[in-house]
């Protein structure tokens, strides 16, 4: 059994590669920050426009289900018109949850 870096007490656990105890463990735990008040602005802009570009994509998504329902040349042109307004988009969408991903820290689990 390993020895805690900190206390020197027996442990099986290891945080970042050395052994540390749980009780250590819980005394080096940052707490929950909570970021300033200028940053709650940022972040409710971010996510309203978040949300603007998902009604958008999903509007786009739907002209673009009606337009490939129609069968006739005109429903060539629709359906042509309707897949460049859904790449638009489906590009605006995926950049403001960019942006919401920058904002909020949201980091992808590995593994």
């Amino acid at each position: 059994m390993a020895r805690c870096v900190t206390c020197a007490g027996e442990t099986e656990l290891y945080v970042n590669g050395s052994p540390l105890c749980i009780s250590c463990s819980d005394k080096n735990e940052a707490p929950a920050r909570k970021p300033p008040q200028s940053s709650d602005v940022g972040l409710l802009e971010t996510n309203t426009s978040l949300n603007a570009a998902r009604d958008s994509y999903r509007r786009a998504l739907r002209a673009q289900a009606e337009a490939s329902n129609l069968k006739n040349p005109e429903g060539i042109a629709a359906l042509y018109h309707a897949n460049r307004q859904l790449e638009l988009a489906a590009a605006k969408y995926e950049e403001a949850l960019r942006e919401f991903i920058v904002r909020t820290g949201i980091r992808r689990r590995s593994g």
